[in-house]
């Protein structure tokens, strides 16, 4: 559906003088305990429902821009979610509008509330009933978690894009601001010396989200937050569907599949970090991993700076209870999905805007101690040797001497 008729306006018209007129008549025989204010009352005469959201329906480039979703996808996504939200077709659009507009800005309720010509803790409750929902359609559609072709497939696209094979996944955790709720503590008091959730996330090569876990404390580390998510114990026990090792080059040695991350993870069997910094200097295959490894871990962060570019409430800390942090996140991350599921990434050679061996970032992220096996550190040094010689890459050894040159 490309957009609302014209008669659907009119019914919308309708619709609202009838519950406005049933307001004022319970408003009248309840005047003592029951109270509508004026700016209500006129929602239908300024509201930004009845009249913005009209015009921006005849053009969809503003709608999108406005919204994010373009006019099909809102209101398929409307039809997905309508059975949690049963309510007249008048609120049911409110609702969805209202929620978005949120979504977008990140402004208080109470902004969103004068736009709307609505109470501030209805907004909230909108908020609330709207994310989970779309939480709860979604997530099925859009963030299952892979079966094991589907791991291959993830695991090809990374070797095609960003030249990592075997990689399943990149992983990272976002920490997600917030106000510091009442009688807290340090609880979600997090290293950055500000108050967050967190998000961990797994993305695959196309930026978008295939593993998420929502609401550990920001004084959790990442390696901490992964060790205690139901993907890290699922991953540990072996229960996600990963395919069975696979060499690298025909007849060569087999090698697990993994996911990559950053020093904040611990090194396994199954996940890959960089070398530690001081073993760097100097050692060029060590560093062609980093940086090889660096290549294909940004993806994640990449998907975290489009979360962020499209959805406002992440530009300033939450003032809404965790609760509903928690299913904001969620419904974010499956609108991210959704929007993006037909979205491809172009195959790209040598990019101007690499991350070179020594990130930068780096610096700011505790890092966690590496007690892992004998066979994580053969893993590692498998892929190393596959990097310095027939998964080579032409540019590698020139963007590790000009991050050396760098530093």
């Amino acid at each position: 559906m490309a957009g609302y008729p014209t008669t659907i306006f009119e019914e919308e018209a309708i619709l609202l003088a009838a519950v406005m007129e049933d307001e004022e008549r319970e408003g009248n025989r309840t005047r003592r305990r029951f109270w509508i204010r004026d700016i209500g009352r006129r929602r239908g005469i300024h509201g930004e429902f009845h009249h913005l959201i009209q015009e921006l329906h005849g053009n969809n480039e503003e709608f999108k821009s406005y919204f994010r979703l373009n006019q099909e996808q809102f209101h398929e996504l409307l039809s997905i979610i309508e059975d949690d939200i049963k309510k007249n077709f008048l609120l049911l659009c409110l609702k969805q509008y209202v929620s978005f507009r949120y979504l977008v800005t990140g402004d208080r309720f109470k902004t969103i509330a004068y736009s709307y010509r609505t109470g501030a803790s209805t907004v909230s409750s909108i908020v609330n009933d709207v994310c989970e929902a779309i939480w709860n359609r979604l997530q099925d559609k859009v963030l299952r978690i892979p079966s094991e072709e589907k791991w291959k497939l993830i695991a090809k696209d990374f070797e095609k894009l960003w030249n990592f094979p075997n990689c399943l996944g990149a992983i990272d955790g976002k920490h997600v601001l917030i106000r510091a709720p009442s009688n807290s503590g340090t609880t979600f008091y997090n290293y950055k010396k500000t108050f967050s959730i967190v998000l961990l996330a797994v993305v695959d090569a196309h930026y978008r989200f295939t593993v998420i876990d929502v609401g550990a404390e920001g004084r959790n580390s990442d390696g901490g937050v992964f060790s205690n998510s139901v993907f890290g114990k699922a991953l540990k026990d072996g229960s996600l569907n990963v395919p069975a090792d696979e060499p690298l080059v025909p007849h060569g040695q087999s090698l697990p599949f993994v996911f990559v991350g950053d020093e904040a993870f611990p090194l396994k069997r199954y996940l890959m970090r960089p070398f530690p910094r001081d073993q760097v200097h100097n050692n060029e295959p060590k560093s062609v991993f980093n940086y090889r490894l660096s290549r294909a871990r940004r993806i994640v962060e990449n998907t975290f700076g489009i979360l962020v570019s499209q959805w406002g409430v992440y530009e300033k800390p939450f003032r809404c209870r965790v609760e509903l942090v928690d299913k904001i996140v969620k419904a974010t991350c499956v609108l991210h999905n959704y929007m993006r599921q037909n979205v491809y990434v172009t195959p790209v050679g040598q990019c101007e805007q690499e991350i070179l061996t020594q990130d930068a970032c780096l610096d700011s992220i505790p890092r966690v101690s590496c007690n892992a096996t004998q066979e994580a550190f053969n893993v590692r040094q498998e892929f190393m040797r596959y990097f310095m010689n027939e998964g080579s890459v032409p540019w590698q050894i020139a963007y590790v001497h000009r991050g050396r040159n760098q530093d």
